[in-house]
């Protein structure tokens, strides 16, 4: 139980320590702000303290999960695939041009010696029916 203490007391005493301020103001046009920078012109401020969940040493820049880095991702790939894409289209179009100047392919049809009707080799088990005048 004791040891339980000492650590809620050390992690209390460690989230204070990386407290941000925040700076509330209201501009001309009645529009309240909220910022972490003092506004330059304006000297009605209202401070903040709020609680960071980050630690002391976080570097918003190096963090890979940060917008500005997601967007760079995104945008890095979405250049890759546009790259790809022109690629192709210039691969394909390449294609066609060179579909377009070969002569068409002459197909050599093989000789059928037996392109005549061939009786069965059997009589039929029924005697047909004529069409027109059946029996």
């Amino acid at each position: 139980m004791r040891r339980l203490a000492v650590l809620l007391i050390a992690g209390i005493c460690a989230s204070s320590s990386s407290a941000g301020e925040v700076f509330t103001w209201t501009d001309d046009e009645g529009v309240v702000h909220y910022s972490q920078w003092a506004p330059k012109d304006t000297t009605t401020v209202t401070t903040l303290r709020t609680v960071s969940r980050n630690p002391a040493d976080y570097d918003p820049g190096a963090d890979p999960y940060s917008i500005q880095n997601q967007a760079a991702r995104v945008n890095k790939t979405w250049s890759k695939i546009e790259e790809r894409n022109a690629e192709l289209r210039k691969r394909r179009q390449e294609e066609e041009e060179r579909l377009a100047r070969m002569q068409p392919p002459v197909y050599q049809y093989p000789y059928d010696p037996y392109s005549f009707y061939r009786a069965p080799l059997r009589r039929p088990i029924y005697r047909p029916v004529h069409p027109i005048y059946p029996v």
